[in-house]
């Protein structure tokens, strides 16, 4: 708990957990869509191994091409959350 003197001494509001909430919900559900875009990505790859000897014919150009798309935007929104969030992912 902050003391009573910080505002005065400090000339500075003090954040209340109730102030914060939008900002503590925000980041949560940033987190939370983080994780999901993850699973989706893995889930995207092994799909792609998967049927990695299948998508070498001509016929399944159209399916490999789908799930290379959707890798690549999946892996855009990753990033993107990062950047918002603030954090760094290394691998």
């Amino acid at each position: 708990e902050v003391s009573n003197g910080w505002e005065s001494k400090y000339e500075m509001a003090v954040p209340t957990r109730e102030g914060n909430y939008k900002t503590d919900i925000a980041s949560t559900l940033r987190y939370l869509e983080l994780k999901k875009i993850k699973k989706l990505i893995v889930l995207n790859q092994e799909e792609l191994e998967k049927n990695k000897e299948e998508l070498k014919k001509k016929s399944a150009a159209d399916k490999l091409m789908l799930l290379l798309q959707t890798n690549i935007h999946l892996k855009n929104m990753a990033d993107q959350l990062t950047r918002e969030i603030g954090i760094v992912i290394m691998k």
